[in-house]
């Protein structure tokens, strides 16, 4: 059935009107409050062909999966699966981020982490997917999004920084980025490192 639905879907993706009734659809599946609907990959599939071809259905993808996320959060499931139907969404949200929503996407999991709303293990997970595909340039909104979950000790310890250069890499990116309006971004790489106790 799923593949049914997957082969009928992509060949029309490429339309807004099918991709946006396809969205509608998964929308109203997904997170239909009668049934406990399982994730299956094509779901996956057909939510990331949309947001790489429909940059204006970026909003209502990220609102959905907002409500997705928020969906588990609630679930009476035992706490390893809730976590791995996170962790499938967060790929969805790395996903979004990768095709041009990145501030809406840091904003919300760095306002989750805060909250109390997202486990540490996930914030983790998903800084560490965006440090791999992320390259300068960067804009001075996204330093000042991202920058608080990499200095962050609880997200990104000693060991993880170590285990993680990229995550270095980006400080230190940024410590001689020039963002738009041509003004030095002004971070201390050496006293940055020190206080997250990874320099020499």
């Amino acid at each position: 059935c799923y593949l049914v639905l997957s082969f009928f879907f992509l060949p029309g993706i490429e339309f807004t009107p099918i991709a946006g009734g396809l969205l509608h659809y998964l929308q109203g599946f997904l997170l239909n409050n009668e049934i406990l609907t399982e994730f299956e990959m094509v779901h996956f599939v057909l939510l990331d062909e949309i947001a790489t071809k429909h940059s204006g259905l970026h909003i209502r993808l990220f609102k959905m999966l907002c409500e997705l996320y928020d969906r588990q959060s609630k679930s009476q499931q035992p706490a390893e699966m809730i976590i791995a139907k996170q962790r499938s969404i967060i790929d969805r949200f790395v996903h979004l981020l990768s095709v041009g929503f990145a501030l809406p996407v840091v904003e919300k999991i760095n306002k989750m982490f805060q909250e109390g709303q997202i486990d540490v293990s996930l914030a983790r997970y998903f800084a560490i997917d965006v440090l791999d595909i992320i390259e300068p340039p960067y804009s001075e909104e996204f330093i000042e999004t991202f920058l608080p979950m990499v200095l962050n000790r609880e997200i990104f310890d000693k060991l993880t920084m170590i285990k993680v250069p990229a995550a270095t890499q980006f400080i230190q990116d940024i410590t001689t980025e020039t963002v738009g309006s041509n003004d030095e971004v002004e971070f201390n790489t050496n006293e940055v490192l020190s206080e997250l106790n990874i320099s020499d």
